[in-house]
């Protein structure tokens, strides 16, 4: 179960997700977060 949680190796474990994971609505890279946090903390 270790693997699973830890790693994220599904085959050897599980994974748990909170509540938070409904507010997920797309997936962005961490450049492109990042690019909106300075953008934003600069205006």
């Amino acid at each position: 179960m270790r693997d699973g949680m830890l790693f994220g190796d599904l085959t050897k474990g599980f994974a748990s997700f909170g509540l938070g994971v409904t507010f997920i609505n797309k997936i962005e890279s961490v450049a492109g977060i990042m690019d909106k946090l300075v953008h934003n903390t600069h205006n």
